[in-house]
């Protein structure tokens, strides 16, 4: 007989993952981060289940440009499978089969929540074939002096290095093959980390007699035969690899870009016209921007065409892509996230990871 997984859900973790149908996306945002089950359940005022809100649903509503402050009713899945508390874990884990989720909240006879389930609770964590790409070779020279003798991977978040932290990430979302790409001060990272058996992994080293940029330590890699993850060794968020690698696959594309929503306030009053007469005046106006979070999926294929090790920064090597006619997508990503290139981010890092 099956083994059955007991995973019911204290009191504070039904109220950490879920929130009711005018709650802001903010909101929504923000139990995600927290409750790490990648669900936030829509309850009504009897906690009746009326809807769901996973990631996917927040990236598609900050596709249609849908603002922080926007309910959860205006985006959420409005019909989301459900089971009847105490079924049993192979019933509940066909129901995800068939529907293709990863997330069954359980509910009474009325419909009211009681537990939840995620795929993650019924399986093993899968083991991922993919080789990761990890960034770690620049001088990190506007986090001078701290990095006249340290490469900026190496700056310590919490106890840690931060290349560490990245590295552990990856490991607790099943990814186990890495490249580490070097040049300043390459030999205090390979002494580190050796070849990784300390975390369970296997860690490779190409070294960057030149820097070759973001793009061009990708002609360094032995061929692959499935996509590449890359991420900037200076980058420290909580986004899904995971996800990320399988919105890649389903997206059928060449190269994927995390993105992220970024808002620029203008402290002025903008003014439009045309020969020499104003048209408009918007006071203080907002511009929304997708900025490029450091993180990428690429295709083999593309890795692979790289033979020679050119500088090639990451932005020119997708521009060269989309030239050519295949596809680039963008997964916008709302956890938390830091690019740490100025000596502002690094202390904000370290006091998040010191609470």
């Amino acid at each position: 007989m099956e083994n059955e997984v007991n995973s019911e859900l204290s009191s504070k973790d039904l109220e950490m993952c879920t929130l009711g149908p005018g709650a802001s996306m903010k909101e929504a945002i923000a139990k995600l981060s927290s409750n790490r089950r990648q669900i936030v359940v829509v309850v009504d005022q009897s906690s009746k289940v009326v809807g769901s809100v996973t990631d996917g649903d927040i990236r598609r509503a900050l596709l249609k440009n849908f603002q922080m402050d926007c309910p959860v009713e205006q985006f959420m899945n409005h019909a989301p499978k459900t089971a009847l508390t105490g079924s049993s874990d192979a019933a509940i884990k066909q129901v995800m089969i068939v529907n293709q989720i990863e997330h069954v909240p359980l509910v009474d006879e009325e419909g009211h929540f009681i537990d939840l389930r995620t795929m993650k609770d019924l399986i093993n964590q899968p083991h991922v074939p993919n080789t990761v790409l990890l960034m770690a070779g620049g001088f990190g020279k506007r986090l001078l002096p701290l990095t006249a003798d340290t490469p900026k991977p190496m700056l310590k978040i919490g106890d840690r290095p931060m290349l560490e932290v990245i590295l552990q990430q990856f490991l607790d979302a099943g990814f186990s093959q890495f490249v580490i790409s070097t040049h300043y001060r390459a030999e205090i990272i390979k002494e580190y980390f050796g070849d990784g058996s300390g975390w369970g992994a296997h860690i490779a080293y190409v070294e960057e007699e030149e820097p070759l940029g973001t793009g061009g330590a990708l002609s360094l890699l032995p061929d692959q035969s499935a996509p590449i993850v890359v991420a900037n060794g200076d980058v420290i968020s909580s986004v899904n690899f995971l996800e990320l690698l399988e919105f890649h696959t389903r997206q059928k594309s060449a190269a994927t870009m995390a993105v992220r929503d970024h808002t620029v306030q203008i402290p002025f009053g903008v003014v439009e016209g045309r020969d020499l007469r104003v048209e408009s005046i918007t006071e203080k106006p907002e511009y929304r921007y997708f900025i490029n979070a450091g993180i990428y999926v690429i295709d083999a294929r593309i890795a692979n065409g790289m033979t020679e090790p050119n500088h090639v920064d990451m932005p020119d090597l997708l521009r060269d892509v989309v030239a050519s006619g295949d596809t680039v997508s963008m997964y916008p990503i709302h956890e938390n996230w830091s690019d740490v290139g100025h000596h502002e981010e690094l202390v904000a890092v370290r006091n998040k990871y010191d609470k």
